[in-house]
């Protein structure tokens, strides 16, 4: 039994990955389901492994710094409201022309 212990040692001290903190899944791995086996950092901590019960493969990422992590989050955020800008012009449009159209033939 002692010579177990001795090679699981050997195994986790060689390993290249090791852990480092908590990190929260992402959604996507959230809603897929799929237990999580394994999470392994990158020794520089800006890479994470992730091994789910559900696939055959390891979803590597990257950890973002706290300035890229906001860029982003501004990014997206600015994306956003242009995207909801976008839809109520067209919502403008497509209601403006239609209700124009619809009320005029009705009144004849």
């Amino acid at each position: 039994d002692d010579d177990d212990d001795d090679d699981e040692t050997d195994e986790s001290e060689s390993d290249p990955c090791r852990p480092t903190g908590l990190l929260p899944l992402p959604p996507n791995l959230v809603a897929t389901g799929g237990a999580v086996l394994s999470v392994k950092f990158h020794p520089s901590g800006r890479y994470v492994g992730v091994l789910r019960s559900d696939s055959r493969e390891v979803r590597l990422y990257r950890i973002r710094s706290e300035e890229e992590a906001e860029r982003k989050r501004v990014r997206r955020l600015r994306r956003r409201r242009e995207k909801e800008s976008r839809k109520g012009r067209d919502e403008e449009t497509r209601g403006g022309a239609g209700g124009g159209g619809g009320g005029g033939g009705g009144e004849t």
